[in-house]
């Protein structure tokens, strides 16, 4: 007798339909089921998918069916094939679907993607290199400097613009001699040299300090220019490329400008881009503006996981326990980052119930889940309490895990 049909095979069948509602709708489905054994029918899907906005959804739903073990070929079709297709947004989510599975190869396709002709997929990509730490970025920019390929070499002169760090001034020098690129590395530098780099100035031939005499103090770690100064940083909070707006953001966080508090609560209430309202709903909380609290709580019911997880975090550092206590049912919110930043804003309310959280995600299928229990565990350092969870576990990560989702202060 044939084998009865499924409900995860009747949703594979309307990935086929003639309506591209119908088949947003299946892929939707097949991702909130997280059936096993049919990524490859997926891919193969994808590959003949017309409609840019059914394959956008397909592309962002592909890291929820894919099983750990087929991450590295999930990165390989994301790189190859989605990346290099001719609608921008089917490019972004390629790029932010690489951004769940952290596999080899991530890196270096944000690196490339810095140089595409769509603002939000340069954004999209400048998140993926924020989300690393800092010596891969480097490692990447020095193997791309060194490749025969032009676009390469251009690409990694994009990605050490991004980095506002005196490490990546070894990285230009290497590239002062490329006669393509030298003149931008050479431009960088100049900029590193007015920050303060006593490195940049001894190969620009420039004065150095003299002993006791002090250089310009290194700028934070952020996206944007290396070097810029703050008479130059007017921040345009709504200029229309979004990529300006996450570098205003970041550099009104670096400084501690609290004073701006209005304007950033005026850009968190009219914001629509998702990347950049996770920057700004990070900066409110880390720099206590309280008064945001309202506009976070509406944030919560947001269908972007970053946001959502992002708002919960930011609560949790300015919430009353009143506003504490409303995060708990979060605590069973899809999203692995969502649900690791519930535990670590209610435990001060809801200890035990935080705890049966923490259980059940130790014991989740889903890898990504498990490592956010961990993380969630060593952010609340409470004594003994990973010995009582983790223990010996197989299915627990191992130590020395990041949290997957969070941006640069965490790795």
């Amino acid at each position: 007798m044939p084998a009865e049909e499924t409900d995860d095979d009747r949703l594979l069948q309307e990935l086929s339909d003639p309506s591209p509602a119908i088949r947003r709708c299946a892929i939707l489905l097949l991702a909130r089921r997280r059936p096993r054994g049919l990524l490859d029918a997926v891919l193969a899907r994808a590959t003949t998918e017309p409609d840019p906005e059914v394959l956008e959804t397909v592309v962002e739903s592909l890291p929820d069916l894919c099983p750990e073990d087929r991450r590295g070929d999930l990165g390989v079709f994301l790189t190859k094939t989605v990346l290099s297709h001719a609608h921008p947004r089917v490019r972004r989510s390629g790029l932010l679907a690489l951004s769940k599975i952290r596999c080899d190869g991530t890196v270096r396709a944000a690196a490339m993607a810095l140089g595409d002709g769509d603002v939000l997929v340069r954004g999209a990509a400048r998140s993926i290199l924020g989300d690393v730490r800092e010596q891969a970025v480097l490692d990447t920019a020095r193997q791309l400097l060194g490749s025969i390929r032009v676009d390469e070499r251009e690409a990694a002169v994009n990605v050490l613009s991004t980095v506002t760090s005196f490490l990546c001034v070894p990285v230009l020098v290497e590239g002062l001699q490329d006669r393509i690129v030298g003149s931008r590395c050479r431009a960088i530098l100049e900029r590193y040299a007015a920050a303060g780099s006593t490195e940049a100035m001894e190969v620009l031939g420039r004065p150095v300090p003299r002993s006791g005499q002090t250089a310009p103090p290194e700028a934070p770690r952020a996206c944007g220019l290396a070097g810029a100064k703050p008479q130059e940083a007017l921040e345009a909070l709504d200029d229309p490329n979004p990529s300006k707006r996450i570098t205003a953001v970041i550099k009104i966080l670096g400084r501690g400008e609290k004073g701006r508090a209005g304007e950033l609560i005026e850009r968190l209430e009219k914001e629509t881009d998702p990347l950049v309202m996770s920057v700004l709903i990070n900066t409110v909380g880390r720099l206590g503006i309280v008064e945001a609290a309202p506009r976070l709580r509406d944030l919560l019911s947001s269908s972007d996981g970053r946001v959502r997880a992002d708002a919960v975090e930011s609560l949790g550092l300015l919430g009353s326990p009143e506003v504490k206590r409303a995060l708990i049912p979060y605590l069973d919110d899809p999203n692995h980052r969502v649900r690791g930043n519930a535990v670590v804003a209610c435990w001060s309310v809801a200890a035990p119930r935080c705890e049966e959280a923490l259980k059940e995600m130790l014991g989740a299928d889903d890898g990504w889940m498990r490592k956010a229990a961990l993380f969630a565990i060593r952010q609340l350092s409470v004594p003994l309490l990973e010995e009582r969870l983790v223990g010996k576990s197989s299915t627990a990560p191992q130590p020395g895990v990041s949290d997957p989702g969070r941006r640069t202060r965490n790795e």
